[in-house]
This record gives structure tokens, sequence and C-alpha cells, in this order.
């Protein structure tokens, strides 16, 4: 294997470890007070439709524009995940029933947008990756998506390891009744969650835009969801979501690697991270460690 094979190989996994591993800090966000979030998914469609939107709109080619759209596919996915909050927050609705409407909602919108707006249904952006090199070069390893997903990585430990405000997040979503005894204003901290949870999964998306680029349709391959299943083996802990999140690139960079290998098997080559990904959930899933209050509607006159 020569180095012209090795560098978009590791590009490819950089590129899925981002887009995994950030969908699923978006979830624990969300998750650690007590809020499911399914609708990453859609989320991260929300945030790529916006990423490849504003990219046509302001039709700038420097690869700095990309400071730019990252926040606004952030922002718009933020708002986005809102809906998600007053409906399980506000109204106290079922939260996987609201995840599935949000699912549901996002393609729609990006179907819209794709529609009015693009070309052929299709946004031709012509905005390049942020990155030290560009193409097949090594240097285009070390790209800004890389740069945003490992400093979230350290902030996310960060807080839930050493300050008040991650322990907080933890309390409510074990325990929001003993939580608000204490004087932690919890529905405030659940729509921080959420709100987060919808900012982090869209620049998750925006990730995936770049990687899509003109082949975007209105999906996200389903990572949004793959993103969950790595927050569940990951068990809600940063370390163990990195870890995770480690596996199912490696097996999809070397799926693709290996794919022109076996003729007929090529289904069964293609099928196979997924596979493994769902035995290795069923391995790692038999101890529960979600957080006690995940789902539970929070009625602060009912204890």
């Amino acid at each position: 294997m020569t180095l012209d094979t090795i560098i978009p190989i590791l590009t490819l996994f950089f590129l899925f470890f981002s887009i995994i591993t950030t969908g699923s800090i978006a979830g624990l966000y969300s998750e650690k007070t007590g809020i499911v979030n399914i609708a990453i998914n859609g989320i991260m469609i929300i945030g790529a439709t916006i990423y490849g939107f504003f990219s046509i709109l302001i039709g700038i080619s420097n690869m700095a524009i990309q400071l730019l759209l990252i926040p606004l596919a952030a922002l718009f996915s933020g708002l986005f995940a809102l809906l998600h909050g007053f409906i399980t927050i506000k109204l106290k609705g079922n939260h996987i029933i609201s995840g599935v409407a949000l699912n549901i909602l996002a393609p729609a919108i990006s179907f819209v947008l794709l529609k009015i707006y693009g070309n052929n249904n299709r946004f031709e952006s012509i905005a390049n990756e942020l990155a030290f090199g560009q193409n097949k070069e090594f240097l285009n390893i070390f790209s800004l998506k890389l740069f945003i997903v490992t400093s979230l990585i350290i902030i996310t430990w960060f807080i839930f390891a050493k300050t008040k405000l991650g322990l907080r997040i933890s309390a409510i979503g074990e325990n929001p009744h003993a939580a608000a005894a204490a004087g932690i204003n919890v529905n405030r901290l659940k729509w921080f969650g959420v709100f987060l949870s919808g900012i982090i999964g869209g620049i998750a998306g925006s990730f995936y835009f770049q990687y899509a680029g003109s082949t975007f349709r209105g999906n996200v391959q389903g990572l949004g969801f793959l993103s969950l299943t790595i927050l569940i083996m990951g068990r809600w802990k940063v370390v163990f979501i990195v870890i995770s999140g480690l596996i199912f690139p490696f097996l999809y960079t070397l799926s693709i690697n290996l794919a022109g290998n076996f003729g007929n098997f090529l289904p069964i080559v293609e099928a196979s991270p997924y596979l493994f990904t769902i035995i290795l959930l069923m391995l790692s899933s038999k101890k529960d460690l979600a957080p006690k209050a995940l789902g539970i509607p929070y009625d602060k006159s009912l204890k």
C-alpha cells in the first residue's frame, strides 16, 4: 500500500470520525439533561442544508468562508432543535414521537430549499474545505473540522468532569426533583442542553456537506442515528464515546478499501461496518448506564 492510497483512506477515516463523534457529543448534551434526542439525524440534515444554502447564496470560493458557514449552520440547527425542546419540555410530550417528527420534517425542509434554490435539486457549492492541504495531500488531514471536533471533545470532557455546570446537567438527568430541591433551575438547563445539542449537531451536518457537496440530497446517510448508537456504546461518557467513535470509521474506511476485491460479496462487505457496530452495541449495552430520568417528562408539581 503506497502513500497515495493511504492518505485518502486516512482522510475518509478522520472525516467520518469527525461527523459521528460530533453527532454523538450533540446527543450527549441533550440526553444528560434527560431529553432523549433521536432527532440528531434531522438536526444534522438541517445543518448540512443551511451550510449548502448559504454557500451558494454568498458565492465566495475562499476557504475561510467556512468560518461563517459553520456558525450559520449551527445557529439554524440550534433553533430547529428548540422545536424538540418545546414539545418535550414545554408540552411534556413523548420524546421519541417528537424526535421522529423532527426527523421527518428536516428532509422536507431540505427538499424545499433544494428545489427552490438548488440547481437540479443540488447546491453547487464552490467553498472548499479549510485545511492545510487540498485533494489527496497529507496536510488535508489537518483541517478545520479536526480542530473543531478535538476542541469539542476536550471542552465536553472538562465540562462534565470538572465544572459545576456539568454536575448540574448530570444531576437533572439522574433526578430532576432532587436537583430542583437543591436550587437548580431544571427546565432552564434542559432548554440549554437541547439548544446546545442542536448547535453541535448542526456542526456535524456542516461536516457532512463538506464531504457530500453537490451530491447532497437532503439526507446524511443515517449518520445521525449511528451517532446515537455510538453514544449508547460509549455509555454517555466522553472518553468511551471517542473510543467507540473510532471503531465505525475504521471499519467503514476498511470496507471501502477492500470492496473492489470481493466481487459478488460487495453488499456484504459494505454492510459489515454496520453489522459489527450492531454486534458491539449488543455486547456493550448489557448494563444500562443511561441517565435515570432519561425520557421522563419533568413536572415540578410531581415528585
